[in-house]
């Protein structure tokens, strides 16, 4: 038996073409790009990010779903870019990027997934942010230094961090289980009103 199609999936489906779409003809006319092989594989990564991102709106509403659509338009975005633009280094100190996209998808996906903020979507989300940017500083040739050096020489710091970002976390979560025995104890007291 064959699935029908509603009218809204195909509206919504027919909406992230079109994003899709006119995204890449923008890039290619601010990038003063004709189109041809280079931009082949960016744009199959973003059709397919639009795939992953019509499947999970339009059917099971999956973290891993949205997080997969939301990072690989993102990364395919980024890709057309780079292989475009001549004011950017090479892709290959530009890997961090992807790091950095990693995380504030898994970010996006799991407030849009959940509603609310948990400290499994805090936790790897910071995470991976601050080592994309850790090794993007690197990468580029910021720091001076190289990072075995770095590490070698201020390891101490990523456990201060990491106890700091713990500290964030278990006030988050104290203020949240707090709000959360308020909130019953209110509910509670207005039943026993009546």
């Amino acid at each position: 038996m064959r699935a029908r199609i509603k009218t809204h999936d195909v509206i919504l489906g027919t909406g992230i073409f079109l994003v899709v779409a006119g995204i890449a003809m923008l890039l290619c006319i601010a990038l003063k790009v004709q189109p041809n092989m280079l931009i082949v594989i960016p744009v199959g990564i973003i059709i397919i990010g639009a795939i992953c991102l019509f499947a999970s709106y339009t059917r099971n509403k999956l973290v891993w779903l949205f997080f997969l659509g939301y990072f690989l338009t993102a990364a395919g975005l980024f890709s057309l870019i780079v292989s475009f633009s001549t004011l950017t280094p090479p892709m290959k100190k530009m890997w961090p990027i992807y790091v950095i996209l990693c995380g504030v998808s898994y970010f996006v996906a799991s407030i849009q997934c959940r509603k609310k903020l948990y400290a499994s979507i805090l936790v790897p989300t910071v995470g991976l942010i601050a080592l994309g940017g850790l090794f993007l500083i690197f990468s580029l040739g910021i720091a001076g230094v190289s990072f075995r050096y770095f590490v070698a020489q201020w390891w101490p710091v990523f456990v201060v961090l990491l106890g700091i970002i713990l500290i964030i976390v278990y006030v988050y979560m104290q203020h949240s289980y707090n709000a959360e025995n308020s909130t019953k104890r209110v509910i509670a007291d207005s039943d026993d009103e009546d």
